[in-house]
């Protein structure tokens, strides 16, 4: 067998190797982007997830944060109080 022979067989075995393998490491890089994607959302939902437990339980057990948080959302007042809205006169366009 001549030189030329054996380097185009090598050739040949090179770019069939490559053919092989490309698309798959391709794939495979994908999917290892995707994964580090969802551990960084993975993480976000723990941070969340932790949150809502700490509101859940203020919630259940303290009475102050329920009265905190409906003078704040739901603008609830005690019986007596009465609410000043102070306007800020750049707002008012004056």
């Amino acid at each position: 067998m001549s030189r030329k022979s054996k380097l185009a067989i090598a050739i040949f075995i090179l770019l069939v190797l490559l053919a092989i393998f490309v698309p798959g490491y391709s794939k495979l890089q994908k999917l290892k982007s995707a994964e580090e994607d969802l551990t960084q959302r993975q993480q976000e939902l723990k941070i969340e997830n932790t949150k809502l437990s700490k509101q859940e339980k203020g919630l259940k057990e303290d009475p102050f944060y329920i009265e905190k948080i409906a003078r704040e959302n739901m603008k609830a007042t005690k019986k007596g109080e009465v609410i000043y809205k102070v306007i800020d006169e750049d707002a008012t366009g004056r």
